[in-house]
């Protein structure tokens, strides 16, 4: 894995997958690295080889940074969909943290009100009622927690100082685990909600003074003035409902929102036109039953986006942030958003897929949910060796691995044991004791029927860790020395020549 030291005190943004365009702030020192972790698969590297000599940013050295990038992207973009706390360490561990979140939400506010605030924290902190507080002010707080097992964070995640991982559990249990909470974006749609609620207040005035007012001469007059107040207190009603409506857009119910939304101004615009003819809404539906062969040609697509939206949501096939891969290849990647009409996929190679709902319906996908929502992510391959060098195991071979290969320091020797049934158990015992392994999955090592191209070892386990990049890193190193390790058995892989 590649070292990764971040420019402080802003950086990016970066393109990820689970947060979108994401804005780093660092708030730790841009030449090296400072956690209470120490953990041995961090991109920033070990504590001991990247000790930083710069100070900490100050909070007004944060905020200017952070505005004149705002600034920057406003102008010329791309807009952030979130700015996240990370970087090189420990966020929460800045003495001024609560003071840079104030401004930092602020200046959210300001620029980006839509964009979500998130910070990325080992949890060291949150006993701290400062950081407590400050961070149930963030939209998402991704708190880190490996495992519950004392002894495996000792060894993989390598706590700097005191660390009770009882008490953590106890303390992430008032962010409700891993917390991922959609606030509503800073206050805007309820300032929307409330504008309209307060335009509906005149129009009610209007009407209940229109009889007494002398400047309206005449029963049509008032008649039709009476009506086109009647439709400005519905269209305001309308726009309220649709304003709260908005309040949850950015929730994974954005398709179901739409639907609301059409059915409410659909519904709305027939009783504001019954009002203005002085007609029954009922006479005004029953007309428009004839020519419902009509709308349904016209609006087809979106009758069939929200039979399958409907059916999507559920069901549960599908969310936004879910990883998907169509059968026929089309699209392979992380589910950006869902709406009436379409669903759109942003693929491993950055581009954009747009798939009709009704597509997913009908034809087989793939999601990934469940791999990223269990305890690890599945690795199964072979290893062929050559038929040839297989052969019943001596005393000196037992006797030379017991002496080379510490994790076969005491293995049972049993008569017509063969060299290619030591190496499956070593495999066995190598994958057992690996930190990223996850014994509690299945693993299985066994041997496959023979081919012309050697005999086939398969291999199968489970890593804890699921994200793409690591993974594949993580399982190469382990085959890399899985390869290496067949020659002490006195084996060799199938090469064909």
């Amino acid at each position: 894995m590649a070292t990764v030291i971040y420019p402080s005190p802003i950086f990016g943004p970066v393109h990820s997958r689970r947060l979108g365009v994401s804005l780093g702030i660092n708030l730790l020192p841009a030449d090296g690295k400072f956690c209470t972790f120490d953990c041995i698969y961090c991109e920033c590297g070990f504590n001991a080889d990247f000790r930083p000599h710069q100070k900490l940013p100050t909070r007004e050295e944060v905020r200017h940074a952070l505005e004149v990038r705002l600034l920057d992207m406003q102008q010329n973009g791309p807009k952030p969909d979130v700015l996240t706390f990370a970087g090189n360490g420990e966020p929460t561990a800045h003495p001024q943290f609560a003071g840079i979140m104030e401004d930092t939400l602020a200046l959210r506010d300001k620029y980006f009100p839509e964009a979500k605030v998130s910070v990325l924290s080992n949890s060291t902190f949150i006993h701290k009622p400062e950081v407590f507080d400050a961070l149930n002010k963030v939209d998402n707080n991704i708190l880190k927690l490996d495992t519950i097992d004392a002894i495996y964070i000792n060894k993989v995640d390598r706590p700097t100082g005191h660390y009770d991982v009882k008490q953590v559990i106890e303390r992430m249990k008032a962010f409700k685990g891993m917390r991922k909470t959609e606030r509503m974006k800073g206050n805007f749609f309820i300032k929307k909600l409330f504008k309209y609620i307060l335009y509906i207040l005149p129009g009610i005035v209007v009407y209940i003074l229109l009889p007494y007012l002398e400047v309206i001469e005449g029963k049509t007059m008032l008649m039709i003035t009476t009506r086109l107040c009647v439709a400005y207190i519905i269209g305001c009603i309308l726009f309220a409902i649709n304003a709260f409506l908005l309040i949850f857009r950015s929730r994974p119910m954005k398709g179901l929102i739409q639907i609301f939304q059409v059915i409410l101004f659909f519904i709305g615009g027939i009783i504001i036109v019954s009002v203005l003819i002085n007609k029954s809404p009922t006479t005004l539906f029953a007309g428009l039953g004839a020519s419902a062969a009509i709308l349904m040609l016209v609006f087809k697509d979106t009758i069939l986006g929200f039979v399958a939206g409907v059916q999507l949501s559920a069901n549960d096939m599908l969310r936004i942030g879910d990883w998907i891969q169509l059968s026929d290849g089309s699209a392979n990647g992380i589910v950006l958003e869902i709406t009436l009409n379409t669903v759109k996929i942003q693929n491993w190679d950055n581009t954009i897929s747009t798939i009709p709902p009704y597509t997913l319906v009908n034809t087989t996908f793939k999601n990934w949910r469940g791999m990223q929502e269990s305890g690890g992510r599945r690795v199964d391959k072979s290893i062929k060796l050559d038929m040839n060098t297989l052969k019943f195991c001596t005393d000196e071979l037992i006797t030379r691995i017991r002496q080379e290969i510490p994790l076969m320091k005491e293995v049972k020797y049993e008569d017509g044991m063969t060299n290619a049934q030591l190496y499956r158990i070593y495999i066995e015992r190598y994958l057992s004791q690996h930190p990223l392994v996850n014994k509690n999955l299945y693993l299985i090592i066994a041997q496959r029927e023979p081919t012309p191209y050697g005999v086939p070892i398969e291999i199968y386990f489970f890593l804890r860790d699921k994200v793409w990049k690591e993974y594949e890193q993580i399982q190469s190193d382990i085959f890399d020395h899985l390869l290496v390790m067949v020659g002490e058995f006195d084996l060799k892989l199938y090469q064909y020549s």
